[in-house]
């Protein structure tokens, strides 16, 4: 079988939230029990009033059935409305993890496109509009369909003639509500876009607390999310004014319908067109039909809102890569070659062309003004920016020809922002869990970059708090660092390994390099002079012009280099 298109797997979202058929049809049969048994009310209702106009008492005889019926109906109403929200709970449940893999399954360049808040805001803001495509309002839905139905066709055999004017009368509404809530799903797109927006800044900005309390950013912020907010109220307004109009619609055709009916009933009952009996088990049905027929204007407003929701969602790509619970091995990786590579990270931005090739045990470092492109290079080695000219061989094989999984087995990676993601100190060092790293090596290298007694008495078991918020930035780094030396990844890449460390521990981390590189390939960008002069190659990158050489050729020292590179124009 062939895989699936994108159009396919994006309209998978909803259809793998739902229930195993046997539940949906479950959740369905219950529904529709409870929509017969409250058929039978208005039945129940005009055979009693039958009875006591042919003079049966008003006794247990009489009221009994009825009695019956309304607890039945209710009875039913309730175990429906049980299994429903049962039904809903999982169905939202796994359309929560869904959405939650797909954004866990995007590529970095991906969400440096989309942006960090706004991809957050796709899964709290966006995630849970879309309760209405599931199972249990599907049901509700189609059971509101055939309680009216059904309704009028009891009416039907009490009194055709009303019947016949009761269905003008709700297609007349019908069309009417259909125009009004029409534009609902753009309004409500807009909104949700807007309050998206919004979350996202006020996520940004708390990932940035403390320097934008410094420099006092609180009160600009305040006037673009008041901003923002403020079209967001205006398209709730329109947004309600649709649902009032929906809901005056409702009301004044059920209050219409019932007196209209109920007069045009009692007058064919005068003229004896129409029994007492029959016109109260029409009113009964009527009675019974309207509450569902206002459900369902109300539940396809939902899902128009639901319908904006999920198309923001769909234009996630499906990036996600299959897992295998089976461990990968680390592939041998003992030379690097790239060959005239260019890289365009972004529109109007080029990087290269870049040269140069390095051995399993060699240190490279990247070096360049900010901006020049060498964390962009990093991403092109990882497989996370294209490399739009030249060639890229890792280990002999040409980068797009390493499956994503493989090769990234082989890479531990040290990022600049460096996330600590993880409940402990060792299960962030711990990315793999079928291959842990050596107790005795991971001591070690919290001992030699002085993070043993900042754990505290816990150690290594210490729980980080959420981004490592108790850590400083540098002690961030150093546990970022450590997570790579005491891997068994072969390529090592990483971005300003020591940009917040002092010197001390800088020569630490330098040493502790120097010691676990032997066998493996260290990629590094950076600005750092002491580490540059550790570099067995050094690759300058400015614009569209890349030099390296080995360091002992360096005619020129490590601060007039990086002075003479010029910075990057788009």
């Amino acid at each position: 079988m062939s895989a699936p298109t994108t159009a396919q797997q994006d309209h998978l979202l909803v259809v793998q939230a739902r229930s195993r058929r046997s539940v949906r049809w479950a959740g369905q049969t219950v529904a529709v029990i409870a929509a017969i048994v409250e058929l039978i009310v208005p039945v129940a209702i005009a055979s009693g009033v039958a009875r006591v106009l042919d003079g049966a008492p008003v006794g247990m005889g009489v009221l009994v059935p009825m009695l019956a019926a309304i607890i039945g109906a209710g009875a039913f109403a309730a175990a429906q409305v049980v299994l429903l929200t049962r039904i809903a709970a999982s169905e939202m449940h796994r359309l929560r993890l869904t959405v939650a893999a797909r954004l866990v399954g995007l590529r970095p360049r991906t969400v440096e496109k989309l942006g960090v808040g706004e991809a957050t805001a796709l899964y709290s803001h966006y995630a849970n509009e879309l309760e209405p495509l599931l199972t249990a309002d599907a049901i509700r839905r189609r059971t509101a369909v055939i309680t009216v139905v059904g309704c009028l066709v009891l009416m039907v055999g009490f009194e055709w003639r009303l019947t016949l004017a009761l269905l003008v009368a709700l297609i007349v509404a019908g069309l009417i509500i259909g125009i009004v809530i029409k534009p609902v799903k753009e309004r409500a797109a807009f909104g949700l876009n807007a309050l998206a927006e919004t979350a996202a800044d006020i996520g940004e900005y708390l990932r940035s607390i403390r320097s934008a309390t410094v420099y006092g950013l609180g009160a600009s912020y305040r006037r673009e999310f008041e901003t923002r907010l403020a079209e967001v109220a205006v398209t709730e307004r329109r947004v309600g004014h649709a649902q009032a109009l929906v809901d005056l619609i409702v009301k004044t055709t059920s209050m219409l319908l019932l007196v209209a009916l109920g007069a045009l009933g009692m007058l064919l009952v005068s003229i004896d067109a129409m029994s007492v009996a029959n016109l109260s088990g029409f009113l009964g049905a009527l009675a019974i039909l309207l509450a569902p027929a206002a459900k369902y204007a109300e539940l396809i407003q939902q899902v128009r809102t639901a319908q904006a929701a999920q198309s923001r969602i769909e234009q996630l790509p499906s990036e996600a890569e299959p897992s295998s619970s089976a461990p990968v091995p680390a592939p041998t990786i003992n030379r690097l070659e790239v060959t005239d590579a260019i890289l365009e990270p972004a529109d109007g931005a080029v990087v290269g062309p870049v040269s140069f090739s390095a051995r399993a045990g060699d240190l490279v470092c990247l070096v360049g003004p900010s901006g020049a492109g060498k964390t962009t290079l990093l991403s092109a080695i990882a497989g996370f920016a294209p490399v739009t000219a030249g060639q890229m061989h890792i280990g002999g094989k040409d980068l797009p020809h390493w499956s994503p999984p493989e090769l990234w087995r082989s890479i531990a990676y040290v990022e600049q922002g460096t996330p600590t993601l993880g409940a402990t100190v060792r299960t962030f060092l711990t990315p793999d869990e079928a291959n842990p790293p050596d107790e005795t090596t991971l001591r070690t290298l919290l001992t030699a970059f002085n993070l043993d007694d900042r754990l505290g008495a816990d150690g290594i078991e210490s729980p980080l708090e959420r981004a490592g918020t108790s850590l400083s930035g540098g002690e961030r780094q150093r546990l970022s660092i450590v997570r790579a030396l005491a891997s068994d990844r072969p390529l090592l890449l990483l971005d300003e390994p020591t940009a917040h460390l002092d010197s001390h521990t800088e020569t630490a981390v330098l040493e502790a390099i120097d010691q676990l590189r032997k066998d493996r390939l260290v990629i590094a960008a950076t600005h750092s002079e002491r580490l540059i002069q550790r570099a067995d190659q050094v690759v300058q990158l400015d614009p569209g012009v890349t030099a390296n050489r080995p360091t002992s050729d360096l005619d020129t020292n490590v601060a007039e280099l990086l002075a003479a590179t010029r910075p990057v124009t788009p």
